[in-house]
């Protein structure tokens, strides 16, 4: 009878260990109890959004602040609009950003402008990864001067796609710097006999920003801009 209740007590205690190990090992596997996954498998990257806009969660955590440059869906008369510049394009790109069904409202912009002062790459972050309203991604300052862009901007602030043949008024040459012979005097000529600096939204090279196939005479200066969020 002794011999009988100590086989007893050591199954017990064998049933009691196996129970634990594996009760352990579903722990480690990441397996809960409702059926789903532990809280530190996710399962894959997620996507999370920002105002509107399409991220990565994961690539933003390892990578650079994303912000946004759109081209807006307006279009201005500097005759008509009270255009008296830099200042107030910057002005028109949070008016626009902020519209009823824009996706990127509750930001800071500035515009991709350029004035004899002014250099439009001076206006933005070195540091950051820029991309468009839709979250596919531009390029860096560097993408945008060199004109090794991955996307073009494309998109106006709803996140629809530009319509075709629309230019921005930019004033900025290649590399982003002033192309003064295309500011209208700083904005404030409209005299005719000057043309203005315009760039395509379609495109991904230098002439995204300075296009050759656009063409307006300062006397009619009007059309979008590109908005940069800060």
């Amino acid at each position: 009878m002794g011999n009988t209740s100590s086989w007893i007590v050591l199954g017990s205690l064998v049933l009691s260990s196996l129970s634990i190990a594996c009760s352990s090992s579903s722990s480690a596997g990441g397996v809960t109890t409702d059926g789903g996954t532990a809280s530190g498998d996710d399962g894959g990257s997620s996507v999370a959004l920002d105002g509107g806009v399409a991220t990565d969660a994961s690539a933003e955590d390892a990578g650079p602040p994303r912000k946004v440059i759109f081209i807006t869906r307006e279009f201005f008369d500097v005759k008509t609009s009270g255009f008296n510049g830099i200042a107030k394009a910057d002005e028109l790109c949070k008016s626009w950003a902020d519209a009823k069904a824009s996706k990127v409202k509750g930001k800071t912009w500035k515009v991709w402008m350029s004035d004899s002062k002014t250099n439009a790459r001076d206006r933005l972050s070195n540091s950051a990864l820029y991309v468009r309203v839709d979250g596919k991604v531009i390029g860096t300052l560097d993408d945008l001067t060199h004109g090794t862009m991955k996307n073009p901007v494309g998109l106006d602030e709803y996140g629809t796609a530009a319509v075709i043949m629309s230019s921005a008024v930019t004033g900025t040459a290649f590399d982003g710097q002033a192309d003064t012979a295309g500011t209208c005097g700083d904005w404030l000529d409209t005299s005719p006999g000057r043309e203005v600096t315009l760039g395509d939204p379609t495109k991904t090279d230098s002439s995204w920003t300075n296009s050759a196939d656009f063409a307006e005479d300062c006397s009619s200066l009007g059309g979008q801009f590109y908005c940069v969020e800060q």
